[in-house]
């Protein structure tokens, strides 16, 4: 047996075609539908989207594991579950999905989760239906919340879990409209963006001030703000990005007022299209008409004083596109392409290369042959965990007091072959690394 210590930090995705600093790689030939990706706290990619063919649509969910992407269906009930989802990644990287279950787009809103072992299923609201434009996101303590239009009403609706039921409010009755987004500000306090059908159409920003609702919106001349997405600053002000025909604009609120500006002419948006980078600027994602249901998806960035765009992919059928970066401001676009989920990542070099993986030691955490070990500049208490790619906990390798120097643990010889990441925790710190693990 022999233990290896994976490739860290960026690695090269397989073949895949590439325009520009961007590489494009299929992650699925059977679905794409309604893409929204995220990335966990190790700088790997996780996609939740569907397969569309209305009367049969499932709930889908892949993740990069290091050296291959890995797919599998999340529900698949015969009511076609599986429209307009979102994602989210607890502390622990494990997915949590909402999705409508129902045709055309709209219906009954579900979630699910992996749990360590097993996908939960369950229907968040059975007293009201249907719903278009699942929206989720995670509070600090993991705390699902939700954002949906209710297109019986038509309102729009704001749910999350208390702990022991859902606390269900109506945010806005003035028949706002469909494709909402969803974000929480530093107090946990929900920010929502929609567009409102009954008034015009005109770009919605709506969060809770601690007791209240609070709206406030854009005047646009034409029906706007469709297919919006949302991202707060530091100071929770919001970044808007949305859709009025036929282009893709952005606004911020100032503090006083709407700063807004044309991304794009001819293009389309999705709900999980906008982020900020460390100094609060707008990154965004979206498509391009080429006509004939064929789009052009790009990536572009604020650099200050104008919109610096590139080419992710010149072939794509689908005009939602979803946008995340790790910690290390690598950018990932999903995206679908007819029944093909497609992930492009942002190659700063042009190609991405393979790291040495002989046995190094790195910030205390290292192997050699079979051994596992740590070093301590001091005696603390310590613990040495082992989890799986899907965050199971695999094994406990060392838990109690350590003395100062370095602490030598066998990797368990009954675990199969796989990728693993070894987690030390000290009174001081937390240490993850990236292994897999061949028998």
């Amino acid at each position: 047996m022999r233990l290896w210590m994976a490739l860290l930090g960026v690695v090269f995705l397989g073949l895949g075609s590439s325009y520009a600093q961007w590489t494009v790689q299929i992650v699925d030939s059977s679905a794409g539908q309604y893409p929204c990706i995220q990335v966990d706290r190790l700088g790997y990619p996780h996609v939740g989207y569907s397969r569309n063919s209305i009367y049969n649509d499932v709930e889908r969910y892949a993740c990069w594991n290091g050296s291959i992407w890995q797919t599998e269906t999340v529900d698949s009930s015969s009511n076609s579950p599986g429209h307009w989802g979102s994602l989210a990644l607890d502390t622990l990287g494990r997915p949590h999905l909402a999705y409508l279950q129902g045709v055309y787009d709209v219906g009954v809103l579900r979630y699910a989760y992996w749990d360590g072992s097993q996908w939960v299923r369950s229907t968040v609201d059975t007293s009201d239906d249907t719903y278009d434009a699942a929206n989720i996101v995670l509070d600090r303590a993991g705390g699902a919340h939700f954002a949906c239009h209710w297109t019986s009403g038509p309102y729009m609706k704001y749910m999350y879990w208390n702990g022991s039921q859902w606390w269900k409010q109506v945010v806005d009755s003035s028949s706002p409209g469909d494709a909402s987004s969803l974000a929480l500000d530093g107090l946990g306090h929900p920010h929502l963006s929609y567009h409102n059908q009954r008034y015009g159409g005109d770009p919605v920003h709506c969060y809770w001030d601690g007791s209240r609702w609070v709206r406030q919106w854009l005047d646009e001349p034409v029906f706007s703000g469709q297919s919006s997405s949302i991202a707060l600053d530091s100071l929770g002000r919001p970044r808007i990005l949305y859709f009025i025909p036929p282009r893709v604009k952005y606004m911020g609120w100032n503090g006083a007022g709407w700063d807004t500006v044309t991304v794009a002419d001819s293009a389309y948006c999705g709900t999980s299209g906008i982020m900020l980078d460390s100094g609060g600027c707008p990154q965004v994602t979206y498509a391009v008409s080429r006509g004939g249901s064929r789009y052009r998806i790009e990536y572009a960035r604020w650099t200050g004083a104008s919109w610096s765009k590139e080419t992710v992919d010149t072939v794509s059928s689908s005009y939602f596109p979803s946008l995340a970066a790790d910690s290390t401001g690598k950018i990932w676009v999903a995206f679908g392409d007819g029944s093909l989920l497609k992930v492009a990542s942002r190659l700063p070099n042009g190609i991405e290369q393979e790291l040495d993986s002989t046995p190094f030691r790195l910030q205390g955490l290292s192997y050699r042959g079979k051994t596992v070990s740590f070093s301590l500049n001091k005696p603390s208490w310590a613990e040495l965990t082992a989890y799986d790619i899907l965050g199971r906990k695999a094994s406990t390798l060392y838990r109690g007091w350590a003395s100062s120097g370095e602490t030598k643990v066998s990797f368990p010889s009954h675990l199969p072959s796989g990728v693993y990441f070894l987690r030390l925790t000290t009174e001081e710190e937390r240490l993850t690394r990236k292994m897999v693990w061949l028998r």
